[in-house]
Parts: C-alpha cells; sequence; structure tokens
C-alpha cells in the first residue's frame, strides 16, 4: 500500500471517529459521562406561539452513581425550565421543578405523548420554530456538569401538534 493510500485511510478513520469523541453516536444520540440522550426533539410553533418543548426519546443513566438533571440553557429561548406534566384534570397542568432525579438505569419519560413525565419548556423563543430547524441545548447535570446536545425541530409522530399547548 503506498503512502498516500496509508494517508487517505488514516485521514477517514480519523472523520470516522470524530463523531466518538465529541460523545455523538450516529442516530441522535449523545451520551458521555455514563448519560445517554437519545433523539432530542423539539415541536414547531405555531404563529404567535412564544414557547415550545423539548422532549427526548430517551434519557438514561448508565453510569453506577445516581445524578441529576438541575438545568438547561438555549440560545434560541429567553429561559428553558424543567417541567413536569401532572395528569387528571381536562387539561393536563405542567408544574415547574428544580430537578430530574436520574439513578442508574432507565431514567423518568421525556416523550411528548406521555400521560405523565418531564419536558423542557423553552420560554420567550427568539424566533418561531420550525421543522427540520436544528439548535443547541445545554443540559446541567449535578455530577456529570454541563452536556451540549443537538435539538431537532420535528412534528411528532402520528400527531399534528403536541400532546398540550404551551402558553404557560
Amino acid at each position: 500500500m503506498s503512502r498516500v493510500q496509508l494517508v487517505r485511510r488514516a485521514l477517514l478513520a480519523s472523520v470516522a471517529a470524530l463523531p466518538f469523541a465529541m460523545g455523538v453516536v450516529h442516530g441522535h444520540t449523545y451520551k458521555a459521562d455514563g448519560l445517554k440522550v437519545d433523539h432530542p426533539y423539539a415541536t414547531p410553533t405555531p404563529s404567535g406561539e412564544k414557547n415550545s418543548a423539548v422532549y427526548f426519546r430517551s434519557l438514561e443513566n448508565g453510569g453506577k452513581n445516581a445524578d441529576a438533571l438541575i438545568g438547561a440553557r438555549a440560545d434560541v429561548a429567553g429561559r428553558v425550565d424543567i417541567r413536569r406534566t401532572e395528569p387528571g384534570s381536562a387539561v393536563p397542568e405542567d408544574l415547574v421543578i428544580k430537578e430530574v432525579n436520574l439513578p442508574s438505569g432507565k431514567g423518568p419519560s421525556f416523550r411528548h405523548d406521555a400521560a405523565s413525565g418531564y419536558h423542557l419548556l423553552l420560554v420567550n423563543l427568539n424566533a418561531p420554530l420550525k421543522n427540520g430547524d436544528r439548535f443547541p441545548i445545554w443540559l446541567t447535570f449535578r455530577h456529570a456538569g454541563e452536556k451540549k446536545v443537538m435539538v431537532w425541530v420535528q412534528t411528532p409522530r402520528g400527531s399534528q401538534a403536541p400532546q398540550h399547548d404551551h402558553k404557560h
């Protein structure tokens, strides 16, 4: 094999390994310090809506020790609240909470279609979110620190809108 072929092969291997070095795994999954954030996504906003929500297909703690999601921030919004949906009324009620405990293993639900679970509320958006947009969000964990993940804006499968509005 020629020197050029060896260099080309080494370069391709380095580029292929780059997403793993950055904590990103193919399939829109982010892993770091035992934490796994699978498919972070936000819902598009109708005209005039100033809030939206960020969900995850799953949020898991593969480490041996418990951790907690204690905050989040995103440049697309004035602030980001951690919210818990409380079922039981005609309109689900969202409560602002300070943290989400993440024991070792499978984490709590952060899905848009969960009757009871969590989401991140993007408050006072700078601009409407449209299908296909992407933006970074920084998740803050008690022990793992701050982790950046990329959020994709999409209409959830099987629905034209999120389960409840975000005019909190």
